[in-house]
């Protein structure tokens, strides 16, 4: 197994698509945060992190496909992985070493994107007024869960499909637009998703960064807009539970999948 994860980390880093998604999302996270937050540097953390929280639904979505399809799904498109069997490795190495390979790319990626700045933003120029730190943290370690969530059904689309472009697509396909919908229902029929926002992996992760509600406190001498950070702790727990549950359930069926099938 340490000799696949070896190959496929020394094939990753060799790939010049892994470069162009690396590239492509910090270049879209970039533009979406300093088109979000105008004067970058001089935010606090708080400002930071309510303003910027509105872009890492949608686009640490497609990060996370992006990453998960290539990595693990790339011997399946070039016709190389059956190799790897025919030469005595089992296929449960096979299998978790994509898995483990892929993980250590997806969510790190999307871990550094999104406490960086808010770090760096906070020692620079201090955390302000318009949030409370211990409930956006607690609040962006828990988007953690879903995500991983997203990754494992990534990669049982991938797995399904047997091709990295047709596991993006549908991945895609899947993840966007059912996110899209219930934001629109939500929307479009003022109805609050309230813990129904665990259903969905993105619009789950989505619900768990973001702090739209406010209210006004008098700080300072002037009323200040204030965002209301207190998580649910049932959302908190279901979020985990259900991120968990059907996480893993996917690696089970995409792993009992693998054994069972021909990888040509």
């Amino acid at each position: 197994m340490k000799n696949i994860m070896k190959a496929l980390r020394y094939q990753t880093l060799r790939d010049n698509v892994t470069y162009y998604i690396l590239i492509g999302m910090l270049y879209l996270f970039g533009v979406a945060i300093f088109g979000e937050t105008n004067g970058l540097l001089s935010l606090t953390g708080s400002e930071y992190a309510s303003c910027s929280a509105i872009i890492y639904g949608a686009l640490g979505s497609m990060a996370i496909l992006l990453f998960t399809t290539r990595i693990f799904g790339w011997d399946y498109t070039d016709k190389t992985l059956n190799y790897e069997i025919l030469i005595g490795h089992s296929r449960k190495d096979a299998f978790w070493s994509r898995v483990l390979v892929s993980l250590s790319w997806a969510l790190p990626f999307m871990i550094i994107i999104m406490f960086v700045p808010l770090l760096l933003l906070t020692a620079i120029n201090g955390w302000g007024i318009y949030s409370d730190m211990s409930n956006i943290i607690i609040r962006w370690v828990l988007s953690i869960f879903p995500m991983f969530r997203l990754f494992c059904e990534s990669v049982l689309i991938t797995t399904l499909l047997k091709n990295c472009y047709l596991g993006l697509v549908i991945g895609f396909l899947f993840t966007e637009v059912t996110y899209s919908v219930m934001l629109a229902i939500e929307e479009m029929g003022k109805i609050e998703l309230g813990l129904f926002a665990v259903v969905q992996s993105t619009c789950n992760m989505d619900k768990l960064i973001s702090c739209p509600d406010y209210t006004f406190e008098y700080i300072n001498g002037k009323d200040e807009m204030v965002f209301i950070t207190e998580i649910d702790p049932v959302f908190a727990v279901l979020s985990v539970a259900v991120s968990l549950l059907v996480g893993i359930g996917c690696l089970m069926l995409a792993y009992r999948y693998f054994r069972k099938t021909d990888l040509n």
